[in-house]
């Protein structure tokens, strides 16, 4: 009896034992892999290419006016700094970006011989709001906000030895998509694409003979920028 009762025992123990072993193994097979944190601040570097599209109305103090039409490409380099926090899958978060470039063209008048007039765009620089998905991997998002563009006008009329400059910030808005990939454990590569718009209030100057006057007025200008991204993210 005491070996019947012995060997019952011994046979409940290895049932119960391995009905555990087979559950825990259930649950392994079946536990989702666990989510990459993307929370947390980053910086890093972007380069790519760039086209502008700037359109505006030039007039001299002489009566003539003229609309222009300046369009151009460049590189684009710069870097990147932001901060983000996760939800689930969700990402939401701040960045700030700084980027170099030398968007320029110079347009012969049609309407004063010996007129030129040149546009230049050096800079641009944003603050913006992200929002994204994560997947694994990967962080597909999208991001708009304030853009400040650095641009400068000169106008040189060779007929009377004179030239007129202005270089200011202008003002305007942006909007972009991208994806980020974590490639290693805080090291993430992506590829962004951007736009800008801006406009500027009208500007009236004087050529540096101190007394000839001109306008610029009717503005509106577009950037359109594809880069690749490399950053840093140092987590919580």
């Amino acid at each position: 009896m005491k070996t019947l009762f012995a060997g019952s025992i011994f046979g409940l123990a290895l049932l119960v034992g391995g009905g555990a072993q087979a559950a825990d193994l259930a649950v392994k097979a079946v536990a989702p892999a666990p989510l990459i944190d993307w929370s947390g601040f980053y910086v890093g570097g972007h380069g790519g290419l760039a086209g502008s599209q700037v359109a505006l109305t030039f007039a001299d103090d002489q009566g003539n006016s003229e609309d222009l039409r300046f369009s151009s490409d460049s590189y684009f380099a710069g870097g990147q700094a932001g901060a983000q926090w996760q939800f689930d899958q969700w990402v939401l978060g701040v960045e700030g970006t700084w980027s170099g470039t030398h968007l320029t063209q110079t347009i012969a008048s049609t309407v004063t011989p010996g007129e030129s007039h040149s546009l230049t765009i050096n800079q641009v620089a944003t603050a913006t709001v992200r929002f994204g998905a994560a997947w694994e991997r990967a962080l597909f998002y999208a991001k708009a906000g304030y853009a400040g563009v650095h641009t400068a006008i000169h106008s040189a009329d060779t007929a009377n030895g004179i030239t007129a400059d202005d270089a200011k910030w202008r003002h305007g808005w942006t909007a972009a998509a991208g994806v980020d990939y974590m490639l290693v454990d805080r090291l993430v590569l992506g590829a962004e694409f951007d736009y800008y718009n801006f406009n500027f209030d009208n500007i009236n100057g004087v050529y540096n003979d101190g007394v000839s006057t001109f306008s610029v007025g009717s503005t509106n200008g577009n950037i359109y920028a594809g880069v690749v991204r490399a950053s840093y993210l140092f987590g919580r």
